[in-house]
């Protein structure tokens, strides 16, 4: 259609001419085909992108969770990066979380993890439950915050590994979840309403604070306080263990990052939530006050798709799907 920002492309994108190589491959009449779609509605849809000014994508959380979903991610980001639609109020909404000056070591503490502590794909837990297919294999678990017979890939795997006698599965949860019910023992956890917490986002760029509305009901508890109560059965006596939820406040954020004012995390007021500006103190905006290259460079580059926004820069590499009865299926639809 003609609409490809040549001038953006040649400032900011890498791998352009690879993409389009492949992507012209799948003209609208075949991906309309590969898809179950009118050809009339993908070029109408290609219209509106085109047209649109200003244009901002919000892929949105839950489309990873698919076969193909990290490509049909990459492929919509493309799609921007090929229309030159960043900055001057278009964009992509694609995760807000690394707006936020977190400092996650502090809380996670690797230095703590002995020598040889193994770190798994939580993809692949389910494998590894029906499969036994790493040595030692699983034989415990613990499950908070998540729910992962519902957003695991194969659903039947993972049901069927939890379901294991002899694995010992513990959980912390509001509800009887699907996978709480495969649980030997379940924590019942305090809601956001019964315990204090510090805020960030997945969407937006404003931290906050909140405080507990009512007290724990019942016999539940904040995880930070269950976790507490473990350690100190468990005989840890590291201080890291013993921190209040306002010393991890402080310790899940940079309080130093001048957006904060000086303001502790733990001090911030309720009644005020704090923005998450640019180094000219205006909103994030990519390719406006921010770029998605490391900024040693003198122009951003887009070197990486497939990368999150704002990690680094982002090649135009082409995005492939797997379709379920074959691994090596070409891309189906850019």
């Amino acid at each position: 259609m003609g609409s490809l920002d040549d001038a953006f492309i040649a400032a900011n994108v890498l791998g352009a001419e690879e993409f389009m190589a492949l992507a012209r491959q799948w003209p609208g009449a075949r991906a309309a085909a590969a898809c179950g779609l009118e050809e009339s509605r993908i070029l109408t849809f290609t219209r509106w992108l085109a047209e649109a000014e200003p244009l901002v994508l919000a892929p949105g959380n839950g489309l990873e969770r698919g076969r193909n979903g990290g490509s049909g991610i990459r492929a919509a980001i493309a799609l921007s990066a090929l229309l030159g639609k960043l900055g001057k109020g278009s964009g992509i909404v694609l995760g807000a979380s690394n707006a936020f000056p977190k400092t996650p070591a502090k809380l996670q503490r690797p230095d703590l993890a002995p020598a040889g502590t193994r770190t798994l794909n939580i993809n692949d837990i389910g494998r590894h439950l029906v499969e036994d297919d790493i040595a030692p294999p699983l034989r415990a678990l613990f499950i908070y915050n998540h729910n992962p017979i519902v957003v695991h890939p194969d659903q039947n795997r993972m049901r069927r590994g939890l379901a294991r006698p002899d694995i010992f599965s513990v959980g912390i949860e509001l509800t009887m979840t699907e996978s709480m019910t495969h649980c030997d023992v379940v924590l019942p956890a305090a809601t956001n309403l019964e315990c204090a917490d510090l805020y960030p986002s997945y969407g937006h760029h404003w931290l906050q604070r909140a405080e507990a509305v009512i007290p724990p009901v019942g016999e539940s508890l904040p995880n930070t306080e269950i976790f507490r109560r473990l350690a100190a059965r468990f005989g840890f006596e590291e201080p890291c263990f013993k921190a209040t939820d306002e010393e991890l406040m402080d310790d899940a954020v940079d309080a130093a990052d001048p957006r904060l004012a000086g303001v502790r995390p733990s001090q911030i007021p309720t009644r005020k939530a704090v923005q998450m500006t640019g180094p000219d103190g205006n909103p994030l905006v990519l390719f406006d006050n921010i770029s998605p290259d490391a900024v040693r460079q003198d122009r951003a580059q887009i070197r990486d798709i497939g990368q999150a926004m704002g990690r680094g820069g982002l090649t135009a590499g082409l995005a492939r799907t797997e379709s379920p009865t074959s691994l090596d299926a070409d891309l189906s639809v850019v």
